[in-house]
């Protein structure tokens, strides 16, 4: 049982990672006239994506607290990758790497 739930997994990455990135690109085309309206769109599609990358992965994120509101700065002393998902999944943010 545990092999098909992986099999399925693999198969909706592959198709959530590219349709995602199918509608960014479309978005960011029909928006290159305003720069604003492309970050708000680059940070609308990549937090949905995000979001859809943890469900997939089974990760449950629960919020302690209140969310810092812009400008902050977040710094995030991390092993994997893993958080970069979950921090855009509920802030807007952008990563700096050093």
């Amino acid at each position: 049982m545990e092999w098909v739930r992986l099999v399925l997994r693999i198969i909706l990455l592959s198709i959530v990672f590219p349709s995602f990135y199918l509608v960014y690109i479309v978005g960011i085309l029909l928006l290159s006239f305003n720069t604003k309206l492309k970050l708000l769109w680059r940070n609308f599609t990549v937090q949905w994506w995000c979001k859809a990358l943890l469900l997939l992965l089974n990760v449950k994120v629960e919020v302690k607290g209140t969310r810092p509101t812009s400008p902050f700065f977040l710094v995030s002393n991390h092993l994997g990758y893993l958080d970069i998902l979950v921090y855009f999944s509920i802030l807007h943010c952008v990563f700096v790497s050093r």
